[in-house]
């Protein structure tokens, strides 16, 4: 019965971006659309009752700028991991891990990085948290946002003398807008495209990972962009 809900309540005259993709949690024993939005002043994560369009929680992450795409994975324990984007110059980047249980949302840990991250992060069987940056690095960290593995994607075509020729030239970076999908057997999925301006993207691969820290996808209501490896968008 609603139709229109703006989670900036601070200000309803204040323009607004909800670009990134959106999930699915319980929050507080309600069901909720769970997501990123950004006013002039910098990104919410925040949670809407599915039944009445109300805000019941969200947090502001006040040291990091607006963000014009990128999303929210749910941990085990109903914690929001959520992407980030950064100031030049700044570790202001990476990923929020926010609980919204109460209407005021609170920040459980972070990992920040002088990047941004575009992709909805993923969240493995072990509660390790998959995410890669514009700038072309593949991150997993733990529960408590402890690096475990930082990959370059370009280092790991340029390895493979096969791959490489595939692109016929040398290339810059890997760009990562698109978000990791992790496999029932553990293998992980991702796309990046050219670091170069978007009027000359010239390739892209699709790359599949593997890393001994990941066994398969959480067992959490929505654990990477589409809740499950089928992108179905069904709770369980």
């Amino acid at each position: 019965d609603w139709e229109w809900v703006t989670p900036d309540t601070e200000d309803d005259g204040a323009s607004n971006n909800n670009e990134g993709a959106i999930g699915m949690a319980t929050i507080g024993g309600k069901s909720c659309v769970v997501g990123i939005m950004s006013d002039p002043t910098s990104p919410k994560i925040y949670a809407v009752d599915v039944v009445t369009g109300t805000v019941v929680s969200s947090y502001r992450v006040l040291d990091s700028p607006t963000m014009d795409n990128g999303s929210v994975a749910v941990t085990a324990e109903g914690y929001v991991v959520a992407t980030l984007n950064f100031s030049n110059g700044y570790k202001n980047g990476g990923i929020v891990v926010v609980d919204l249980s109460a209407a005021e949302g609170r920040k459980v840990a972070e990992f920040r990085i002088a990047d941004k991250v575009s992709c909805t992060p993923a969240v493995d069987a072990a509660g390790n948290i998959h995410f890669a940056s514009e700038g072309g690095d593949y991150y997993v960290v733990d529960q408590n946002c402890n690096l475990l593995v930082k990959k370059s994607l370009k280092s790991l075509v340029e390895a493979n003398a096969t791959e490489i020729a595939k692109f016929g030239k040398p290339f810059d970076a890997a760009k990562v807008w698109c978000s990791p999908v992790i496999g029932d057997n553990g293998k992980i999925y991702i796309q990046f495209t050219n670091n170069d301006s978007e009027k000359k993207r010239e390739y892209g691969a699709l790359v599949c990972l593997e890393t001994s820290a990941c066994t398969g996808p959480g067992n959490t209501s929505w654990p990477m962009i589409g809740q499950n490896r089928r992108h179905t968008n069904c709770e369980k």
